[in-house]
């Protein structure tokens, strides 16, 4: 096991914008609630962000967004600001937006935006409480509050009900595998660790994580590190782009040549590759769902 396989935010913004004409706030003073009133142009940095936009109704007051927002369908017809560590901010500025909402990672971003004039909200995803504490934050600025607080409920709800159904699985050690390198045997494997979006969802799922300490969140693993955990259960998460490109038989048949692991030997290696599982947004029923029927099959129903 070595360090951890997360990519720092970094990004260098020029002085180009110390002409731009400031773009005038729409959202007014915070009332006596906390709330404002609510924003007519939002600019989405990431796609959980978006997906929690459109799931509070607020999907028509979306002016800009990243390359990577894809969902709902009409996410993917906004204007581009830019990916995930390459925000362009002319061209958020550009839309004249009266609020941005970003992630924390983006504080360099939302620094220069704030010095122009442009508002901006930053909200977590690292956590199921981060993820549902950000739709409550988000519907409250935007004034849609009683949607939003609609959508947490019904998330909270689904989450409980997945959390009874697996209350009585034997829960076992389960890997989820975020990342690797496609070869004829596993490599460069980046694994979740404890206290992550993923851990959580395994716990709630029924599912034990392999990983046992408090290692980095997404700790790589060599091939030594993966035989020594030697899951009953691997998870992996692949992302839509490279199922496509790749093929599900080329990803599949990587983990023959791992055929020393438990896991793979008795045939519970399940690899995902909905673009709702990695995106932590209001997608994330759809995740553990899937966790809970990797873990034990048959356990929802067939739901």
């Amino acid at each position: 096991m070595t360090g951890g396989c997360g990519s720092p935010w970094q990004r260098a913004i020029g002085a180009v914008l110390c002409l731009f004409v400031l773009i005038c706030a729409a959202c007014g003073p915070a009332s006596e609630a906390g709330d404002r009133e609510p924003c007519r142009r939002i600019v989405s940095l990431s796609p959980n962000i978006t997906e929690i936009l459109f799931a509070v109704g607020l999907g028509d007051r979306l002016v800009g967004a990243t390359r990577f927002c894809n969902y709902p369908p009409e996410a993917a017809l906004l204007p581009r600001v830019g990916g995930y560590y390459d925000t362009n901010v002319e061209a958020v500025v550009a839309l004249e937006p009266d609020l941005v909402v970003m992630l924390p990672a983006h504080e360099s971003a939302g620094s220069v935006l704030e010095r122009v004039g442009i508002q901006c909200l930053a909200v977590g995803n690292e956590t199921i409480g981060e993820i549902l504490s950000s739709i409550t934050t988000i519907g409250r600025r935007c004034g849609a509050a009683d949607s939003a607080a609609a959508v947490r409920a019904s998330i909270e709800r689904r989450i409980e009900s997945v959390r009874r159904l697996t209350s009585a699985s034997d829960r076992p050690s389960t890997l989820v595998v975020v990342s690797r390198a496609y070869g004829s045997s596993p490599a460069g494997i980046c694994a979740a660790g404890r206290g992550t979006f993923y851990d959580e969802l395994l716990e709630a799922a029924g599912g034990r994580n392999a990983i046992d300490s408090r290692v980095p969140a997404y700790p790589e693993l060599s091939m030594e590190g993966m035989l020594h955990l030697d899951p009953e259960v691997i998870i992996e998460i692949v992302p839509a782009a490279d199922a496509r490109r790749l093929g599900l038989q080329r990803i599949t048949g990587g983990w023959k040549g791992a055929a020393e692991l438990r896991a793979v030997r008795t045939g519970r290696v399940t690899i995902l590759t909905g673009d709702h599982a990695s995106i932590p947004g209001p997608r994330l029923v759809l995740l553990l769902e899937e966790f809970a029927e990797a873990i034990s099959p048959g356990v929802l129903g067939g739901r």
